[in-house]
């Protein structure tokens, strides 16, 4: 008779023990998805990159224009003079154009990647805000135009900063900072815009042979005093 009762106790023990382990692995489930749950959101809440400052256009404070910081894909060196105007001074086809930036095509083939939505300027000044939500250490890469629209714009300026590179930690960026430039220049604390020359495809440089070395010493020299 103890024998049984003994028995019986241990059956109990033993169930009452795979209910303490079940709510022990439910549990930790449970503390795992809130954990995960909590990693994903501050993922996607991402680092949060503010811009502002101002831009001219021939001396003059540029109203109605815009301005849009992001990231250009590894691949692409908007320094590269060719590979550049390969990219925004040439259609999908491979025809020519001139004048506009096509500044849209390249977003829309992966070449850059903004941060944000913009923002328009406002008696030459501007202020906007974004959340990079991409891998830490690309350079961030500003774009200004003097028009709402960037792909009929006249005058534009690429730059960039030694220390506007994505991260973790809330980046704040201003147009004073600017000290290289893949397009326009720098004007006191403002981006000087300029008129987007293209350069012509290698079948047309004959022609215009007198006036290639001039546009490269003045593409050099942005860059250099950036």
């Amino acid at each position: 008779m103890p024998s049984k009762v003994v028995t019986a106790n241990a059956e109990h023990l033993t169930s009452g023990g795979f209910i303490v382990v079940s709510r022990r692995l439910t549990l930790t489930c449970a503390l795992l998805a809130i954990f995960c749950l909590s990693l994903g959101q501050k993922r996607a809440r991402g680092q949060s990159i503010t811009y502002s400052g101002s831009i001219t256009r021939n001396g003059s404070a540029v109203n109605s224009g815009f301005v849009i910081v992001g990231t250009f894909k590894p691949s692409f060196n908007p320094l590269n003079n060719f590979q550049f105007e390969n990219e925004y001074s040439y259609d999908g086809a491979g025809n020519y154009c001139t004048c506009d930036s096509k500044y849209s095509r390249g977003v829309s083939d992966g070449t850059f990647t903004p941060i944000g939505t913009g923002t328009f300027t406002a008696l030459g000044t501007f202020s906007g805000s974004g959340l990079n939500l991409s891998n830490s250490g690309q350079q961030i890469w500003m774009w200004a135009f003097d028009s709402t629209n960037p792909d009929t714009a006249n005058t534009l300026a690429v730059a960039t900063s030694a220390s506007w590179v994505t991260g973790n930690n809330p980046l704040t960026i201003t147009s004073s900072q600017a000290s290289g430039f893949a397009w326009g220049s720098n004007n006191g604390s403002a981006i000087a815009l300029e008129f987007h020359f293209d350069i012509p495809e290698p079948s047309s440089c004959v022609l215009g042979g007198f006036a290639l070395p001039a546009l490269f010493i003045r593409r050099r020299r942005n860059v250099a005093t950036g």
